[in-house]
């Protein structure tokens, strides 16, 4: 796209059978953002989406734009590291970003001061959401929705011109994050048939439900209930994340047990907490017949 913008070529579009799609809207953002500075607003907007992108790009997925609060993005684009399994690394990412900015983690201090002060704003004054929240889900961020099928992907040209996709996949994926739940990801049927055929899949899904999405009626969906990988011990570096949560340790008695036969390396964390990362699958110590079982929920 870039070559044929510079080459001075106009009406850049292209046609795909197959892109994934994902919507990341930040749950009860406008509630909180009356309660915050537009300064510490702005800051907080740009720490979230930045620390997003170094997970995207850690993915191969392709950051369209972000509209107000909301992520938009997709993968699947010719010529991109996630082109042949566009559908798994959505759901990586997404699953990714979801254990990030929960309370699996600690952030480094600037980030942790931002995090603490939205989620303070977002419940002052009575949250009015508090009904509909579960205990697990207040520090939760991203309300997520993802969708696969065919897209078109051009340049809308003009005085700023912008990459942009468009097609019923775009429209669904956003009504898919419209429907879900705070802290969780939910996806069409389609990308679940998807990923369960894929070689390992290490996510498992909720049984089917409807959804009622507008211009769709009632679409038959999934939530991603646990997924068997950690987060990459690359990126909890670069992010300079700390363990906050019970661990999910290879118990090093039982490390030559696991397929993934990966190198085990060890994070700081809090005092008390031994919690380990690897490469692969990530799961608590004990019984080594007990450890394909040990899952990360989502």
């Amino acid at each position: 796209v870039s070559k044929a913008m510079v080459s001075g070529e106009t009406n850049i579009h292209s046609h795909h059978s197959q892109l994934t799609f994902l919507f990341a809207d930040i749950f009860s953002f406008t509630k909180a953002a009356n309660n915050l500075t537009p300064s510490n607003m702005i800051r907080f907007l740009t720490y979230m989406f930045s620390s997003m992108d170094r997970v995207a790009d850690y993915y191969g997925v392709y950051k369209i734009k972000t509209i107000g609060d909301c992520y938009y993005s997709v993968t699947g684009l010719p010529g991109t590291m996630s082109e042949r399994s566009h559908v798994m690394s959505m759901l990586r990412f997404a699953c990714c970003f979801q254990q990030v900015f929960s309370d699996r983690f600690f952030h480094p201090p600037e980030g942790e001061k931002l995090y603490n002060e939205f989620i303070s704003a977002r419940g002052a004054g009575g949250n009015q959401d508090s009904n509909s929240v579960s205990p697990s889900q207040v520090r939760a961020l991203f309300r997520v929705g993802v969708a696969v099928g065919p897209a078109v992907a051009g340049v809308l040209d003009g005085r700023t011109p912008m990459f942009d996709c468009w097609g019923s996949t775009v429209n669904l994926a956003a009504r898919m994050e419209s429907a879900s739940s705070p802290g969780r990801i939910l996806v069409t049927h389609q990308v679940q048939v998807a990923a369960m055929a894929a070689e390992e899949c290490p996510f498992k899904f909720e049984r089917m439900r409807r959804v009622r999405a507008k211009g769709f009626g009632a679409v038959p969906a999934h939530y991603i209930h646990s997924s068997n990988e950690s987060l990459p011990l690359t990126l909890v570096e670069v992010l300079g994340l700390r363990v906050n949560f019970p661990p999910f340790v290879y118990a090093s008695p039982f490390e030559s047990s696991c397929s993934q036969g990966t190198t085990i390396a060890s994070q700081s964390a809090p005092e008390g907490d031994t919690s380990n990362f690897s490469n692969g699958s990530a799961h608590s110590g004990g019984n080594p017949e007990s450890l394909p079982d040990q899952l990360v929920p989502i």
